[in-house]
Protein backbone atom coordinates (compact mmCIF):
# COMPACT_ATOMS: atom_id res chain seq x y z
CA UNK A 1 0.00 0.00 0.00
CA UNK A 2 2.95 2.58 0.87
CA UNK A 3 4.44 1.66 -2.20
CA UNK A 4 1.50 2.29 -3.90
CA UNK A 5 0.88 5.31 -2.56
CA UNK A 6 4.27 6.55 -2.89
CA UNK A 7 4.11 5.58 -6.64
CA UNK A 8 0.94 7.77 -7.10
CA UNK A 9 2.52 10.97 -5.31
CA UNK A 10 5.76 10.48 -7.92
CA UNK A 11 3.03 10.54 -10.74
CA UNK A 12 1.42 13.62 -9.15
CA UNK A 13 4.17 15.39 -9.11
CA UNK A 14 5.73 14.55 -12.16
CA UNK A 15 2.04 15.11 -13.97
CA UNK A 16 1.97 18.37 -11.92
CA UNK A 17 4.89 19.68 -13.08
CA UNK A 18 4.44 18.93 -16.78
CA UNK A 19 1.07 20.32 -16.78
CA UNK A 20 2.14 23.61 -15.43
CA UNK A 21 5.42 24.09 -17.65
CA UNK A 22 3.61 23.29 -20.69
CA UNK A 23 0.48 26.10 -19.61
CA UNK A 24 3.20 28.48 -19.08
CA UNK A 25 4.62 28.21 -22.49
CA UNK A 26 1.25 28.30 -23.83
CA UNK A 27 0.48 31.91 -22.78
CA UNK A 28 1.49 34.56 -25.26
CA UNK A 29 2.40 37.51 -23.51
CA UNK A 30 0.05 40.46 -23.87
CA UNK A 31 1.07 42.78 -26.26
CA UNK A 32 3.45 39.75 -28.26
CA UNK A 33 2.86 39.03 -31.49
CA UNK A 34 2.34 35.07 -33.11
CA UNK A 35 4.44 34.59 -36.31
CA UNK A 36 2.08 34.09 -38.70
CA UNK A 37 1.69 30.85 -40.80
CA UNK A 38 2.62 30.65 -44.40
CA UNK A 39 -0.61 32.13 -46.48
CA UNK A 40 -1.92 29.79 -49.22
CA UNK A 41 -2.44 31.90 -52.11
CA UNK A 42 -5.80 34.37 -52.97
CA UNK A 43 -9.20 31.79 -53.71
CA UNK A 44 -11.11 32.51 -56.72
CA UNK A 45 -13.93 34.38 -54.90
CA UNK A 46 -17.28 32.05 -55.85
CA UNK A 47 -20.75 32.24 -54.73
CA UNK A 48 -21.49 29.84 -52.45
CA UNK A 49 -24.61 27.93 -50.90
CA UNK A 50 -25.33 27.22 -47.28
CA UNK A 51 -27.06 24.01 -46.54
CA UNK A 52 -28.44 22.10 -43.55
CA UNK A 53 -29.34 18.84 -45.23
CA UNK A 54 -26.35 16.46 -44.23
CA UNK A 55 -25.53 15.32 -40.95
CA UNK A 56 -21.99 14.83 -39.85
CA UNK A 57 -19.86 12.55 -37.39
CA UNK A 58 -16.96 15.06 -37.05
CA UNK A 59 -14.10 15.00 -34.70
CA UNK A 60 -14.72 13.23 -31.47
CA UNK A 61 -13.82 9.36 -30.42
CA UNK A 62 -17.20 7.70 -31.06
CA UNK A 63 -21.57 8.29 -30.98
CA UNK A 64 -21.67 5.29 -29.07
CA UNK A 65 -18.78 6.14 -26.44
CA UNK A 66 -17.63 9.60 -26.24
CA UNK A 67 -19.05 13.17 -27.22
CA UNK A 68 -19.31 14.54 -31.16
CA UNK A 69 -18.00 17.57 -31.97
CA UNK A 70 -19.12 20.03 -35.02
CA UNK A 71 -17.28 20.56 -37.72
CA UNK A 72 -16.88 21.92 -41.00
CA UNK A 73 -16.68 21.16 -44.83
CA UNK A 74 -13.03 22.46 -45.92
CA UNK A 75 -14.31 24.28 -49.58
CA UNK A 76 -12.44 23.46 -52.99
CA UNK A 77 -11.66 26.50 -54.91
CA UNK A 78 -12.68 24.20 -57.95
CA UNK A 79 -16.03 24.29 -57.25
CA UNK A 80 -18.87 26.57 -57.12
CA UNK A 81 -21.57 25.35 -53.98
CA UNK A 82 -20.47 24.19 -50.65
CA UNK A 83 -21.92 22.44 -48.20
CA UNK A 84 -21.72 23.82 -44.17
CA UNK A 85 -23.03 21.17 -42.28
CA UNK A 86 -24.53 24.20 -39.75
CA UNK A 87 -24.79 27.66 -39.76
CA UNK A 88 -22.35 28.81 -36.61
CA UNK A 89 -19.45 26.92 -38.75
CA UNK A 90 -16.79 29.75 -40.37
CA UNK A 91 -13.22 29.02 -41.88
CA UNK A 92 -10.16 31.10 -41.42
CA UNK A 93 -7.15 31.44 -43.01
CA UNK A 94 -5.20 31.35 -39.87
CA UNK A 95 -6.38 31.11 -35.80
CA UNK A 96 -7.49 33.90 -34.33
CA UNK A 97 -9.95 35.38 -31.39
CA UNK A 98 -10.79 38.46 -32.88
CA UNK A 99 -14.15 39.25 -33.20
CA UNK A 100 -14.12 40.45 -37.41
CA UNK A 101 -12.14 36.85 -38.23
CA UNK A 102 -15.37 35.00 -36.60
CA UNK A 103 -17.81 37.22 -38.43
CA UNK A 104 -18.92 35.91 -42.22
CA UNK A 105 -17.15 38.00 -45.11
CA UNK A 106 -19.43 40.08 -47.38
CA UNK A 107 -18.37 40.24 -51.13
CA UNK A 108 -17.23 42.83 -52.89
CA UNK A 109 -19.32 44.65 -55.39
CA UNK A 110 -17.08 43.75 -58.03
CA UNK A 111 -17.49 39.70 -56.83
CA UNK A 112 -20.68 40.15 -56.83
CA UNK A 113 -20.73 41.42 -60.53
CA UNK A 114 -18.47 38.88 -61.35
CA UNK A 115 -21.10 36.10 -60.11
CA UNK A 116 -24.11 37.99 -61.84
CA UNK A 117 -26.09 38.03 -58.08
CA UNK A 118 -26.86 40.97 -56.01
CA UNK A 119 -26.39 42.21 -52.81
CA UNK A 120 -30.06 41.13 -51.75
CA UNK A 121 -29.30 37.33 -53.23
CA UNK A 122 -25.93 36.96 -52.30
CA UNK A 123 -25.62 34.38 -49.40
CA UNK A 124 -23.06 34.74 -46.94
CA UNK A 125 -19.48 33.26 -48.36
CA UNK A 126 -16.41 32.02 -45.86
CA UNK A 127 -13.04 32.08 -46.01
CA UNK A 128 -11.32 29.63 -48.58
CA UNK A 129 -8.26 27.53 -48.43
CA UNK A 130 -6.34 25.64 -50.98
CA UNK A 131 -8.06 22.55 -52.16
CA UNK A 132 -5.20 20.70 -51.34
CA UNK A 133 -6.93 19.13 -47.94
CA UNK A 134 -4.75 19.32 -44.63
CA UNK A 135 -1.85 20.16 -46.15
CA UNK A 136 1.38 21.92 -43.38
CA UNK A 137 1.88 25.14 -44.25
CA UNK A 138 -1.95 25.82 -45.59
CA UNK A 139 -3.62 26.69 -42.27
CA UNK A 140 -7.51 26.19 -42.42
CA UNK A 141 -8.54 26.01 -38.80
CA UNK A 142 -11.98 25.89 -38.14
CA UNK A 143 -12.78 28.65 -35.12
CA UNK A 144 -16.31 27.43 -33.65
CA UNK A 145 -18.23 30.68 -32.81
CA UNK A 146 -20.42 29.39 -29.81
CA UNK A 147 -23.17 32.83 -30.01
CA UNK A 148 -23.36 32.36 -34.03
CA UNK A 149 -26.70 30.00 -34.18
CA UNK A 150 -28.74 31.82 -37.01
CA UNK A 151 -31.60 29.44 -37.10
CA UNK A 152 -33.26 26.17 -35.30
CA UNK A 153 -31.07 23.25 -36.87
CA UNK A 154 -31.33 19.87 -36.18
CA UNK A 155 -28.52 17.03 -36.74
CA UNK A 156 -27.34 13.69 -36.26
CA UNK A 157 -24.23 15.39 -34.49
CA UNK A 158 -23.28 16.54 -31.17
CA UNK A 159 -23.20 20.80 -31.07
CA UNK A 160 -21.51 21.40 -27.41
CA UNK A 161 -18.29 22.53 -27.75
CA UNK A 162 -15.13 21.50 -26.89
CA UNK A 163 -13.44 23.55 -23.61
CA UNK A 164 -16.14 22.76 -21.02
CA UNK A 165 -16.30 22.80 -17.31
CA UNK A 166 -19.79 21.30 -17.18
CA UNK A 167 -20.42 18.08 -16.27
CA UNK A 168 -22.63 15.13 -17.81
CA UNK A 169 -22.15 12.15 -20.80
CA UNK A 170 -22.03 14.31 -23.70
CA UNK A 171 -19.47 16.27 -22.70
CA UNK A 172 -15.88 15.74 -23.56
CA UNK A 173 -13.86 15.21 -21.00
CA UNK A 174 -10.15 16.63 -20.51
CA UNK A 175 -8.94 12.50 -20.73
CA UNK A 176 -10.95 10.17 -23.29
CA UNK A 177 -11.73 7.35 -20.60
CA UNK A 178 -15.21 6.68 -20.98
CA UNK A 179 -18.02 7.35 -17.94
CA UNK A 180 -20.45 5.14 -20.08
CA UNK A 181 -20.91 2.15 -21.93
CA UNK A 182 -23.47 2.45 -24.61
CA UNK A 183 -23.73 -0.72 -26.92
CA UNK A 184 -25.13 0.88 -30.61
CA UNK A 185 -26.33 3.56 -30.10
CA UNK A 186 -27.23 6.87 -32.00
CA UNK A 187 -26.97 10.69 -31.12
CA UNK A 188 -29.36 13.53 -32.28
CA UNK A 189 -29.08 17.40 -31.30
CA UNK A 190 -31.52 20.09 -32.02
CA UNK A 191 -30.21 23.61 -31.15
CA UNK A 192 -31.85 26.78 -31.51
CA UNK A 193 -31.36 30.86 -30.90
CA UNK A 194 -33.13 32.22 -27.81
CA UNK A 195 -31.52 36.12 -29.07
CA UNK A 196 -28.23 37.95 -29.24
CA UNK A 197 -25.91 35.77 -28.55
CA UNK A 198 -27.69 33.65 -26.76
CA UNK A 199 -28.87 29.93 -28.03
CA UNK A 200 -29.83 26.02 -26.34
CA UNK A 201 -29.58 22.94 -27.34
CA UNK A 202 -30.64 19.25 -26.29
CA UNK A 203 -28.43 16.35 -27.03
CA UNK A 204 -30.21 12.91 -26.64
CA UNK A 205 -28.01 9.72 -26.77
CA UNK A 206 -30.16 6.81 -27.18
CA UNK A 207 -29.36 2.93 -27.79
CA UNK A 208 -29.30 -0.66 -26.45
CA UNK A 209 -27.25 0.68 -23.44
CA UNK A 210 -27.65 4.20 -22.75
CA UNK A 211 -30.57 6.75 -22.48
CA UNK A 212 -28.72 9.75 -21.66
CA UNK A 213 -29.41 13.50 -22.50
CA UNK A 214 -27.70 16.95 -22.31
CA UNK A 215 -29.69 20.22 -22.58
CA UNK A 216 -27.63 23.36 -22.78
CA UNK A 217 -27.62 27.31 -22.78
CA UNK A 218 -25.12 29.69 -23.68
CA UNK A 219 -25.78 33.71 -23.11
CA UNK A 220 -22.13 35.82 -24.70
CA UNK A 221 -20.74 38.56 -23.49
CA UNK A 222 -19.54 40.93 -26.05
CA UNK A 223 -16.04 39.70 -26.95
CA UNK A 224 -16.56 36.68 -29.03
CA UNK A 225 -15.58 33.20 -27.29
CA UNK A 226 -16.61 34.09 -24.21
CA UNK A 227 -19.73 33.86 -21.79
CA UNK A 228 -21.48 31.64 -19.14
CA UNK A 229 -23.49 28.46 -19.86
CA UNK A 230 -25.35 25.94 -18.18
CA UNK A 231 -26.61 22.96 -18.35
CA UNK A 232 -28.88 19.95 -16.92
CA UNK A 233 -28.38 16.20 -17.67
CA UNK A 234 -29.51 12.82 -17.17
CA UNK A 235 -27.87 9.18 -17.83
CA UNK A 236 -28.65 5.99 -17.45
CA UNK A 237 -26.04 3.18 -19.23
CA UNK A 238 -24.31 0.19 -18.63
CA UNK A 239 -20.49 1.42 -16.79
CA UNK A 240 -17.22 -0.18 -17.48
CA UNK A 241 -16.79 -0.27 -13.96
CA UNK A 242 -18.79 -3.23 -12.74
CA UNK A 243 -18.38 -5.84 -15.73
CA UNK A 244 -15.38 -7.58 -17.53
CA UNK A 245 -12.69 -9.21 -15.18
CA UNK A 246 -11.91 -12.27 -14.69
CA UNK A 247 -14.22 -12.36 -11.73
CA UNK A 248 -18.09 -11.32 -12.77
CA UNK A 249 -19.62 -9.74 -10.53
CA UNK A 250 -23.21 -8.93 -10.71
CA UNK A 251 -26.08 -6.93 -8.43
CA UNK A 252 -27.57 -8.91 -5.63
CA UNK A 253 -30.28 -9.92 -7.82
CA UNK A 254 -28.04 -11.17 -10.06
CA UNK A 255 -28.77 -8.33 -12.39
CA UNK A 256 -26.13 -5.99 -14.20
CA UNK A 257 -25.65 -2.66 -12.53
CA UNK A 258 -26.90 0.19 -14.15
CA UNK A 259 -25.42 4.04 -13.97
CA UNK A 260 -28.01 6.36 -13.25
CA UNK A 261 -27.04 9.69 -13.10
CA UNK A 262 -29.26 13.46 -12.93
CA UNK A 263 -28.17 16.62 -12.57
CA UNK A 264 -26.50 20.14 -14.17
CA UNK A 265 -23.99 23.17 -13.81
CA UNK A 266 -23.02 26.66 -14.78
CA UNK A 267 -19.58 27.85 -16.28
CA UNK A 268 -17.71 30.73 -17.60
CA UNK A 269 -15.79 30.35 -20.00
CA UNK A 270 -13.27 32.81 -22.14
CA UNK A 271 -9.61 32.44 -24.31
CA UNK A 272 -6.55 33.55 -22.40
CA UNK A 273 -4.25 33.89 -25.77
CA UNK A 274 -4.03 32.84 -28.81
CA UNK A 275 -5.53 29.36 -29.36
CA UNK A 276 -6.13 28.53 -25.51
CA UNK A 277 -9.42 28.21 -24.03
CA UNK A 278 -10.36 27.76 -20.68
CA UNK A 279 -13.42 27.03 -18.99
CA UNK A 280 -14.12 27.47 -14.65
CA UNK A 281 -17.69 26.12 -13.55
CA UNK A 282 -19.77 24.22 -10.53
CA UNK A 283 -21.93 21.02 -11.04
CA UNK A 284 -24.34 19.29 -9.03
CA UNK A 285 -25.16 15.55 -9.53
CA UNK A 286 -27.65 13.11 -7.63
CA UNK A 287 -26.08 9.70 -8.70
CA UNK A 288 -27.30 5.61 -7.99
CA UNK A 289 -27.20 2.49 -8.89
CA UNK A 290 -29.78 0.02 -10.61
CA UNK A 291 -30.41 -2.81 -12.58
CA UNK A 292 -32.26 -1.71 -15.67
CA UNK A 293 -33.43 1.59 -17.45
CA UNK A 294 -36.10 3.03 -15.40
CA UNK A 295 -35.99 0.44 -12.48
CA UNK A 296 -36.52 2.22 -9.00
CA UNK A 297 -34.37 -0.85 -6.84
CA UNK A 298 -31.58 0.73 -5.94
CA UNK A 299 -28.46 -0.62 -4.66
CA UNK A 300 -25.51 0.21 -2.38
CA UNK A 301 -23.59 -3.25 -2.53
CA UNK A 302 -22.57 -5.43 -5.61
CA UNK A 303 -23.10 -9.09 -4.95
CA UNK A 304 -20.01 -9.35 -2.47
CA UNK A 305 -20.74 -6.83 -0.71
CA UNK A 306 -18.33 -4.35 -2.45
CA UNK A 307 -19.83 -0.55 -2.22
CA UNK A 308 -20.98 0.47 -5.26
CA UNK A 309 -21.84 4.13 -3.63
CA UNK A 310 -20.50 6.34 -0.74
CA UNK A 311 -23.88 6.61 1.21
CA UNK A 312 -25.16 3.32 2.30
CA UNK A 313 -28.64 4.37 1.62
CA UNK A 314 -27.41 4.17 -2.36
CA UNK A 315 -28.15 7.39 -3.66
CA UNK A 316 -24.97 10.17 -3.70
CA UNK A 317 -25.11 13.46 -4.11
CA UNK A 318 -22.39 15.18 -5.53
CA UNK A 319 -20.68 18.50 -5.93
CA UNK A 320 -17.95 19.40 -8.48
CA UNK A 321 -15.69 22.04 -8.71
CA UNK A 322 -14.54 22.39 -12.04
CA UNK A 323 -11.73 23.81 -14.25
CA UNK A 324 -10.85 22.93 -18.24
CA UNK A 325 -8.17 24.26 -20.26
CA UNK A 326 -7.37 23.41 -24.29
CA UNK A 327 -4.62 24.73 -26.45
CA UNK A 328 -4.71 23.85 -30.07
CA UNK A 329 -2.63 24.73 -32.82
CA UNK A 330 -3.65 21.53 -35.60
CA UNK A 331 -3.60 22.91 -39.31
CA UNK A 332 -7.52 21.88 -39.15
CA UNK A 333 -9.81 20.16 -36.90
CA UNK A 334 -10.93 17.63 -39.10
CA UNK A 335 -8.25 15.55 -40.69
CA UNK A 336 -5.55 17.07 -39.12
CA UNK A 337 -1.65 16.47 -40.28
CA UNK A 338 0.42 18.52 -38.81
CA UNK A 339 0.35 21.07 -35.27
CA UNK A 340 -0.76 19.55 -31.79
CA UNK A 341 -3.82 19.34 -29.08
CA UNK A 342 -3.49 19.68 -25.34
CA UNK A 343 -5.81 19.79 -22.46
CA UNK A 344 -5.61 19.94 -18.41
CA UNK A 345 -8.26 20.23 -16.16
CA UNK A 346 -9.00 19.80 -12.29
CA UNK A 347 -11.89 18.14 -10.51
CA UNK A 348 -12.84 18.87 -6.78
CA UNK A 349 -15.50 16.76 -5.80
CA UNK A 350 -17.12 16.86 -2.40
CA UNK A 351 -20.25 14.12 -1.01
CA UNK A 352 -22.92 16.12 -0.16
CA UNK A 353 -24.28 13.11 2.01
CA UNK A 354 -24.55 11.32 5.09
CA UNK A 355 -20.72 10.36 4.38
CA UNK A 356 -17.97 13.03 4.17
CA UNK A 357 -15.89 12.49 1.34
CA UNK A 358 -13.78 14.42 -0.73
CA UNK A 359 -11.79 14.11 -3.96
CA UNK A 360 -9.10 15.32 -6.28
CA UNK A 361 -8.61 14.70 -10.10
CA UNK A 362 -5.81 15.95 -11.67
CA UNK A 363 -5.63 15.51 -15.23
CA UNK A 364 -3.70 15.89 -18.63
CA UNK A 365 -4.19 15.65 -22.26
CA UNK A 366 -1.61 15.96 -25.44
CA UNK A 367 -1.60 14.90 -28.95
CA UNK A 368 1.22 15.68 -31.45
CA UNK A 369 0.84 15.35 -35.00
CA UNK A 370 3.54 14.97 -37.10
CA UNK A 371 3.97 15.25 -40.82
CA UNK A 372 5.66 11.95 -42.46
CA UNK A 373 6.88 10.27 -45.43
CA UNK A 374 6.68 6.57 -44.44
CA UNK A 375 5.00 4.87 -46.85
CA UNK A 376 0.97 5.33 -48.62
CA UNK A 377 -1.13 3.43 -51.64
CA UNK A 378 -1.92 6.53 -52.90
CA UNK A 379 -1.07 10.60 -52.95
CA UNK A 380 -2.07 12.44 -49.98
CA UNK A 381 -0.28 13.35 -46.36
CA UNK A 382 1.02 11.02 -44.12
CA UNK A 383 0.77 11.48 -40.44
CA UNK A 384 2.20 10.17 -36.86
CA UNK A 385 -0.24 10.58 -34.54
CA UNK A 386 2.06 10.28 -30.54
CA UNK A 387 -0.72 10.46 -27.62
CA UNK A 388 -0.11 10.88 -24.49
CA UNK A 389 -2.28 11.72 -21.19
CA UNK A 390 -2.79 10.83 -17.49
CA UNK A 391 -4.47 11.77 -14.63
CA UNK A 392 -4.39 11.77 -10.69
CA UNK A 393 -6.67 11.39 -8.08
CA UNK A 394 -6.40 12.15 -4.05
CA UNK A 395 -8.74 10.95 -1.50
CA UNK A 396 -11.37 7.99 -2.00
CA UNK A 397 -12.52 8.21 -4.86
CA UNK A 398 -16.32 7.08 -5.97
CA UNK A 399 -16.39 4.11 -8.41
CA UNK A 400 -18.32 5.88 -10.98
CA UNK A 401 -15.73 8.43 -11.13
CA UNK A 402 -12.51 6.54 -11.41
CA UNK A 403 -10.81 6.16 -14.86
CA UNK A 404 -11.72 3.21 -16.85
CA UNK A 405 -8.93 1.82 -18.63
CA UNK A 406 -9.40 -0.25 -22.09
CA UNK A 407 -11.97 0.12 -24.87
CA UNK A 408 -12.11 1.80 -28.36
CA UNK A 409 -11.18 5.32 -26.11
CA UNK A 410 -8.39 3.79 -24.34
CA UNK A 411 -6.70 0.54 -24.92
CA UNK A 412 -8.14 -1.09 -28.37
CA UNK A 413 -8.36 -4.71 -28.16
CA UNK A 414 -9.99 -4.78 -24.57
CA UNK A 415 -13.74 -3.78 -23.38
CA UNK A 416 -14.62 -0.71 -21.79
CA UNK A 417 -13.11 -0.94 -17.97
CA UNK A 418 -11.41 -4.42 -18.75
CA UNK A 419 -7.94 -3.07 -17.76
CA UNK A 420 -9.14 -1.06 -14.76
CA UNK A 421 -11.00 1.34 -12.83
CA UNK A 422 -8.10 3.47 -11.19
CA UNK A 423 -7.97 6.59 -9.17
CA UNK A 424 -4.44 6.84 -11.24
CA UNK A 425 -3.52 6.20 -14.79
CA UNK A 426 -1.26 6.76 -17.59
CA UNK A 427 -1.73 5.74 -21.09
CA UNK A 428 0.37 6.35 -24.37
CA UNK A 429 -1.06 5.93 -27.81
CA UNK A 430 0.76 6.04 -31.67
CA UNK A 431 -0.63 6.08 -34.74
CA UNK A 432 0.57 5.92 -38.31
CA UNK A 433 -2.04 7.06 -40.70
CA UNK A 434 -1.72 7.17 -44.40
CA UNK A 435 -3.59 7.29 -48.09
CA UNK A 436 -5.47 4.25 -49.73
CA UNK A 437 -7.35 5.39 -52.14
CA UNK A 438 -9.51 8.79 -53.23
CA UNK A 439 -12.24 9.47 -55.08
CA UNK A 440 -15.43 10.84 -55.77
CA UNK A 441 -18.81 9.24 -55.17
CA UNK A 442 -21.78 11.58 -56.74
CA UNK A 443 -21.38 15.03 -54.87
CA UNK A 444 -18.98 13.38 -52.32
CA UNK A 445 -15.45 13.15 -52.08
CA UNK A 446 -14.54 10.09 -51.07
CA UNK A 447 -10.89 9.29 -48.75
CA UNK A 448 -9.77 6.36 -47.49
CA UNK A 449 -6.78 6.15 -45.02
CA UNK A 450 -5.10 3.24 -43.39
CA UNK A 451 -3.87 2.91 -40.37
CA UNK A 452 -1.43 1.01 -37.92
CA UNK A 453 -2.38 1.34 -33.75
CA UNK A 454 -0.35 0.48 -30.75
CA UNK A 455 -1.94 1.78 -26.96
CA UNK A 456 -0.99 1.23 -23.54
CA UNK A 457 -2.49 1.87 -20.22
CA UNK A 458 -1.52 1.79 -16.18
CA UNK A 459 -2.87 2.30 -13.44
CA UNK A 460 0.46 2.40 -11.36
CA UNK A 461 -1.38 -0.07 -8.92
CA UNK A 462 -4.20 2.62 -7.68
CA UNK A 463 -7.15 0.65 -7.95
CA UNK A 464 -7.63 -0.22 -4.78
CA UNK A 465 -7.94 3.88 -3.93
CA UNK A 466 -11.89 3.54 -5.65
CA UNK A 467 -14.05 3.07 -3.00
CA UNK A 468 -15.26 -0.50 -3.37
CA UNK A 469 -12.49 -1.64 -5.56
CA UNK A 470 -14.26 -2.68 -8.01
CA UNK A 471 -11.48 -3.55 -10.20
CA UNK A 472 -9.24 -5.31 -7.35
CA UNK A 473 -13.00 -7.09 -6.75
CA UNK A 474 -13.24 -8.68 -10.44
CA UNK A 475 -9.47 -9.46 -11.25
CA UNK A 476 -8.58 -6.90 -13.54
CA UNK A 477 -4.93 -7.20 -14.89
CA UNK A 478 -4.32 -3.21 -14.28
CA UNK A 479 -1.83 -2.37 -16.92
CA UNK A 480 -2.64 -3.60 -20.67
CA UNK A 481 -1.46 -3.15 -24.21
CA UNK A 482 -3.17 -3.42 -27.63
CA UNK A 483 -1.72 -2.91 -31.29
CA UNK A 484 -4.08 -3.28 -34.51
CA UNK A 485 -4.86 -1.96 -37.86
CA UNK A 486 -7.71 0.25 -39.39
CA UNK A 487 -9.39 1.81 -42.50
CA UNK A 488 -10.75 5.22 -42.23
CA UNK A 489 -13.27 6.34 -44.57
CA UNK A 490 -14.33 9.86 -45.08
CA UNK A 491 -17.21 10.13 -47.23
CA UNK A 492 -18.68 13.99 -48.01
CA UNK A 493 -19.19 15.13 -43.73
CA UNK A 494 -19.08 11.80 -42.55
CA UNK A 495 -16.03 10.06 -40.87
CA UNK A 496 -16.56 6.39 -40.33
CA UNK A 497 -13.65 4.09 -38.04
CA UNK A 498 -13.08 0.64 -39.05
CA UNK A 499 -10.36 -1.00 -36.49
CA UNK A 500 -9.14 -4.96 -35.53
CA UNK A 501 -7.60 -4.13 -32.24
CA UNK A 502 -5.57 -6.87 -30.37
CA UNK A 503 -4.96 -7.03 -26.51
CA UNK A 504 -2.04 -8.69 -25.06
CA UNK A 505 -4.21 -11.02 -23.37
CA UNK A 506 -5.34 -12.41 -27.13
CA UNK A 507 -8.60 -10.85 -27.03
CA UNK A 508 -9.88 -9.39 -30.16
CA UNK A 509 -12.29 -6.16 -30.72
CA UNK A 510 -13.27 -4.90 -33.41
CA UNK A 511 -14.54 -1.14 -33.61
CA UNK A 512 -16.91 0.28 -36.47
CA UNK A 513 -17.96 3.41 -35.42
CA UNK A 514 -18.15 7.32 -36.29
CA UNK A 515 -15.45 10.15 -35.20
CA UNK A 516 -11.99 10.43 -34.89
CA UNK A 517 -10.91 8.98 -31.68
CA UNK A 518 -8.96 12.58 -31.25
Amino acid sequence: MNQKFCASRSSFFWLTSLSMVGLAGMIVPAGAQADPPPQPADPIPLPLTLSLNKPTFPKATSPTDENLLPSATFISSTTSEAELPHLEAYLETQPSDAAGDLAPVTPSSDELAQSGSTEDSQPTRVAQTSDTFGQPGLPGVFREAREDIDSPTFSLFNWLAPTSALRGPERRRVVSTSIKTTGLALVGSFVTPLGANTHAGLVVEAGTSILAFDLGFISATEQPRSGFGANIFGQRSHLGTYVNGDNEIDLPNGDTAWIHRLGGGVEYYRPFADNLETAIGVSYQRVSVRDDFFSDNIFAEDDEGNALTVDSDGIDDLLTLNFAATYDTRNNSDLTTSGSLARFGINQGFNLGEEDNAYTQVMGYYTQYIPVNFFGFDEGPQVLILNVQGGIGLGDVPSYEGFNLGGRTSVRGYSGGEISTAASFFQATAEYRFPVAQFRFREDSVRMRGLLFADYATDFGTADQVIGQPAEARDKPGDGFGFGVGLHTTVGNFYNRFELGIADSGDVDVIFTFGDRF
